[in-house]
């Protein structure tokens, strides 16, 4: 959504507002200074009009968004899947949950959660006839099965199980370095990672069609700018020579 400020007279004013119709009818001199993300029925909510002014006021902080992304895990512990002790809920307990070191020193991942995934993962690990595997949500099972898993893709390098499961639906992934990351296919494609001046940086996101973001700059040597932002600052070139010149 888009923020604002506006002059108002006794102060700045801030107004937010995410609907392109509401936007075009703002004043002119409602100047756009940058974007955060809300719930949409937060940002579509009419700014409150006093007189000439808008007024209106978004209380948002980092700890209520991260709050607020735990309410799928805290729905999942209101319906008994996921206490609060570590490993022991749906999404960290089981063996098709979790990261797993493989014989090259690398690490692969797995997910599989829903039943008709969880079936294609054993079953392109050659594991699919095995009763035990057949009972994935039984905690009973859990501890020994993920030692029988840890040991099965210790025996192989990482590249064995990316090129045995990376394109189905067993909800597989190499976990991989960000340097790794930028040449993975899926990355690539998308030209998530850049490297400008040798320097290795995600690209912003997320994207827009209208209006995309501009790819990162170089990133400056120390001091590259220092005298252009003391002149911005007022002092004269006298003054800049004086305070950049070594003693």
């Amino acid at each position: 959504m888009s923020v604002a400020h506006l002059d108002g007279g006794d102060g700045v004013e801030t107004v937010a507002t995410g609907n392109t119709a509401v936007r075009s009818q703002l004043p002119a001199e409602l100047h756009f200074v940058g974007t955060m993300t809300v719930p949409a029925d937060d940002a579509l909510q009419p700014a409150r009009v006093s007189g000439s002014h808008l007024a209106a006021a978004d209380d948002a902080a980092i700890v209520d968004g991260s709050a607020n992304m735990m309410n799928l895990l805290l729905s999942a512990h209101a319906a008994g899947q996921q206490p609060f002790e570590r490993g022991r809920g749906l999404l960290d307990g089981p063996h098709w949950c979790g990261s797993y070191a493989c014989a090259d020193g690398h690490f692969i991942s797995i997910q599989a959660l829903e039943p008709q995934f969880n079936a294609m993962l054993f079953v392109k690990l050659g594991l699919g006839d095995d009763p035990d595997f057949k009972r994935p949500y039984d905690p009973r099972c859990w501890v020994e099965l993920r030692q029988r898993l840890t040991t099965l893709f210790a025996g192989q390098p990482r590249q064995y199980w990316m090129n045995l499961l990376e394109g189905s639906d067993a909800c597989f992934a190499p976990v991989l370095t960000p340097g790794e990351a930028m040449t993975h296919p899926h990355i690539a494609a998308r030209s998530i990672y850049g490297k400008p001046n040798a320097v290795l940086q995600a690209a912003p996101a997320p994207r827009f069609s209208v209006t995309p973001s501009a790819h990162p700059n170089e990133v400056p040597t120390r001091g590259e700018h220092g005298a252009e932002i003391l002149r911005g600052a007022g002092l004269s070139d006298v003054e800049i020579d004086e305070l950049l010149t070594p003693n």
